[in-house]
């Protein structure tokens, strides 16, 4: 095992693996050390929304893991009796993906560590245990214990502490674990072989027994059912109130049944997600109840807005501060996305006939307004990752000024026919986003200067017949840049940061530099050639 790396991920999981496939595309010296021998055949995690197809895209194995995936249509809520209160119409595509990815999280994990022999910056080491760590100001020291109990101290400029809700890195750095822990458990099981195969998630909205099924791959399906305060948890897990409970779907002796566990859900922050040269990540930093689906793509959304940070810090091309915005806009993400959950959970299970009444009520009153109908579903949109910050000023920020939200995904066009999808050609680096407009013009040559430094690319988009290098048949991106009157920026991890018009670029490109720790150089040679 060698003694240095750029930076060590403690966890093997979802979260930690991942941003060992985004730093590999970087070329980022990497290690991933996991203490288990191999990947937990317990399907824990089983869904995630269309911004974590964009993230595997941005890895480079999204199509690599479809056949791992399976669309849902339809999230139903329904009466106790089996029929509809309303549905969700979820078939769409929002930038190129299907709104919910259903998955199997064994094979998921399989296929992300598989992702990791493409780069050799890049190892993963398991059953090795984080002993101890010790930061200085030029790296951290950290003590290991591989599987033959050997001890190795090895270094690194950064670690990410992956390591789960129980995570050893946190309490190593002291981190508080801000929260709650619901009184409510709940049973868990996954059969294998799914009775009433379909594309449809239902949440039986039953007040005496709330409950979720969900169908998964490869004919599998997942049922979570609320246990009453008092209830006996072995008395849960018995064969004759498994079988009771799975009686509207069918015998559960036919089901196959793989796991039944009773978990108790959390709702928890870190205080902090950074502490010196060490970053909490996924559950090491955030629990999330699970109404919404969004436990397991908090941590994707964590790895994605970490790992290009890295990687120009790492590269010298940013300053260590710019680390400091990882906690600034991860953690408030993190607590609306746990709120929102929490309220979804509270309005579509309540657990007394009083409260179920009235949301049936204002569901009917909603039909009978025409807001849903049997044929047509209610609009529910969940809460974008978006780097605002507090409620108030997301709101302004995406709804007034248009960013810190994800750039849209359309489709272009180039100039040989071949149609391909936006990011295909952001290429994981910052870029400015023109229509019919070459914004280098307007540039001075300073600027140009900083901005090759950074790596930055011109991403300029035409209308068809105008010769340019892409064209928007759809004419999306002519809208968004306001037919070339507004220049947009963009960082590696497709968050719009600056929108201007081309007149105030350079001022407007030079501030935000600055507010980066962006260098200026004088060493016009770097210019040479750069575009």
């Amino acid at each position: 095992m060698d003694n240095y790396y750029e930076v060590i991920i403690v966890g093997a999981g979802p979260c930690g693996v991942s941003a060992g496939n985004l730093l590999g595309r970087y070329g980022i010296r990497t290690l991933i050390i996991d203490k288990e021998a191999d990947v937990l055949s317990i399907p824990r995690a089983i869904g995630m929304c269309n911004e974590g197809a964009r993230i595997l895209r941005a890895m480079g194995l999204y199509d690599a893991l479809l056949s791992n995936m399976q669309f849902i249509d339809k999230v139903r809520f329904m009466h106790q009796n089996g029929k509809p209160i309303f549905f969700a119409d979820t078939a769409d595509r929002i930038n190129g993906y299907r709104e919910q990815h259903m998955f199997y999280q064994p094979k998921l994990e399989s296929d992300l560590r598989e992702g990791l022999k493409r780069f050799d910056c890049v190892e993963l080491r398991t059953q090795v245990e984080c002993l101890q760590i010790e930061q200085g100001h030029d790296g951290v020291q950290m003590w290991l214990r591989d599987a033959q109990g050997r001890r190795h101290r090895l270094s690194c400029d950064y670690v990410m502490a992956a390591d789960g809700a129980r995570s050893v890195l946190r309490k190593m750095t002291g981190v508080g674990f801000e929260g709650k822990t619901y009184d409510q458990d709940w049973l868990i099981l996954d059969v294998g072989k799914d009775p009433q195969p379909g594309k449809a998630v239902d949440f039986i909205c039953d007040p005496q027994r709330p409950g979720v099924t969900l169908p998964a791959p490869f004919g599998k399906r997942r049922w979570e059912f609320v246990v009453k305060q008092g209830e006996d948890h072995e008395m849960m897990l018995s064969d004759q109130t498994i079988s009771r409970l799975l009686k509207p779907w069918g015998c559960a002796d036919d089901m196959q049944i793989e796991r039944r566990a009773i978990y108790t859900f959390h709702a928890r922050v870190a205080e902090t997600f950074r502490v010196g040269r060490v970053f909490l990540m996924g559950d090491a930093a955030h629990i999330t109840p699970p109404f919404a689906g969004q436990g397991m793509m908090a941590g994707l959304r964590d790895a994605y807005n970490l790992s290009w940070k890295l990687a120009a810090v790492l590269r010298g091309r940013l300053p260590s501060s710019l680390l400091d915005s990882y906690d600034r806009e991860r953690r408030p993400q993190v607590r609306q996305i746990i709120n929102f959950a929490r309220y979804v959970g509270n309005v579509i299970l309540p657990q007394n006939r009083l409260s179920a009444g009235v949301r049936n009520i204002v569901f009917n009153t909603m039909r009978w307004m025409g807001i849903h109908s049997d044929e047509r579903g209610l609009a529910i949109k969940k809460n974008p990752n978006h780097i605002n910050g507090s409620s108030w000023r997301h709101y302004l920020r995406r709804r007034v000024l248009k960013l810190g939200t994800e750039l849209p995904q359309y489709r272009l066009e180039d100039g040989v026919g071949t149609v391909l999808w936006m990011d295909d050609y952001l290429a994981g680096r910052f870029q400015l986003l023109s229509f019919n407009c070459a914004v280098e013009s307007y540039l001075e040559p300073e600027t140009l200067l900083r901005w090759s430094q950074l790596q930055g690319g011109f991403l300029r988009i035409g209308s068809r017949g105008r010769g340019e290098p892409l064209t928007d048949g759809s004419g999306d991106y002519e809208r968004l840049l306001d037919g070339g009157r507004a220049v947009l920026l963009v960082r590696p991890d497709k968050m719009m940061v600056l929108r201007c018009r081309p007149q105030q670029l350079d001022k407007k490109l030079n501030a935000y530099l600055d507010s980066l720790g962006c260098p200026v150089s004088s060493d016009r040679r770097i210019l040479q050639g750069a575009y």
